[in-house]
């Protein structure tokens, strides 16, 4: 069976083809049977022996197809914070198994991931081309007001309440936009999940989400179901980097409006998958969460009187 990107993760006949004229390319060849770690609407995700160590292949839809480019990058850049990719194409991407294990504290991951972030300040459009797409700024504002406008993606009253808090929502993002910080490579989906310590460091897996935004937008998925202590763990391991770059007020400024910008990157991430991928195995019910999410964020934060 072909290869056939836009059927990624309905082809696994194909994804074990394609796994192994890859590992044929790249000099390796499998010794055994292959793994099915996850497969499901968004990945295939696939672990092979082979006679150089195991390998991880995942295919994704085409929504995701960014994903080995991104990994790719990643590693051009912060190698310590990257699985070693073996190779890599539209929708599919192969690399080494994160050898190691250890009991450091996961929320330091976080220090990982702003370092990735700082590493591309100023390279932003280079990851545009990539495939990541725009969640800062004026497009991250236009982007919430075309979903309030969309009922195949959100319930009436829930338009209702987006639009209705849509001029403070624009009103606090506007003000965090005043202090200049630069949009930069955000993950977004930053979990124990996609995180793994190889012995050394952290290592930051599945760019799936990936994402042009500010920086602080990455701290809403650590923090979404975070206790107090763990929440100002993330928190003070995020800002150990950013407080190298930015001057305390504008960190904390940051800091604070955090959640609001969080919450409608992921907003817009979730009305992307709904909508290009559909709304089954709860990617609706995230999108409502997000959305309410956002809608509490806003009314728990003031706007503070402008800096002169």
């Amino acid at each position: 069976m072909k290869w056939q990107p836009g059927r990624a993760t309905a082809m696994p006949e194909a994804a074990l083809a394609l796994l192994d004229a890859e590992l044929a390319r790249v000099g390796r060849v499998r010794t055994g049977e292959a793994e099915t770690v996850r497969h499901w609407s968004i990945s295939l995700v696939l672990r092979a022996p082979t006679d150089g160590g195991p390998v991880w292949f995942k295919a994704v839809p085409p929504a995701f197809a960014h994903e080995g480019r991104v990994a790719s990058w990643v590693e051009s850049v912060r190698p310590a914070h990257s699985p070693s990719v073996l190779s890599h194409g539209n929708g599919w991407l192969l690399t080494r198994e994160i050898a190691g294990a250890g009991t450091e504290p996961w929320s330091h991951a976080l220090e990982a991931a702003a370092r990735i972030q700082v590493a591309s300040i100023g390279r932003t459009d280079e990851l545009v081309r990539l495939g990541c797409p725009r969640r800062e700024g004026a497009l991250l504002r236009a982007g919430l007001v075309r979903l309030a406008e969309r009922p195949e993606l959100l319930a009436s009253a829930e338009r209702r309440q987006l639009a209705e808090a849509l001029p403070r929502i624009a009103e606090l993002l506007s003000a965090v936009e005043q202090d200049d910080v630069p949009p930069v490579l955000v993950h977004a989906d930053i979990q124990r999940d996609n995180v793994c310590w190889d012995g050394n460091g952290w290592v930051v897996i599945d760019w799936t989400d990936a994402v042009v935004a500010h920086p602080f937008a990455e701290l809403a998925r650590p923090t979404m179901n975070a206790t107090p202590r763990d929440r100002a763990l993330a928190e003070a391991a995020f800002s150990k980097v950013w407080a190298k770059i930015l001057p305390l007020p504008t960190l904390a400024e940051a800091l604070r409006l955090a959640p609001v910008l969080g919450a409608s990157v992921q907003v817009l991430n979730y009305a992307d998958i709904v909508h290009r991928i559909g709304g089954a195995q709860g990617f609706s019910d995230l999108l409502r969460l997000w959305v309410e999410r956002l809608l509490d964020a806003t009314s728990a934060t003031t706007l503070l009187t402008p800096r002169i």
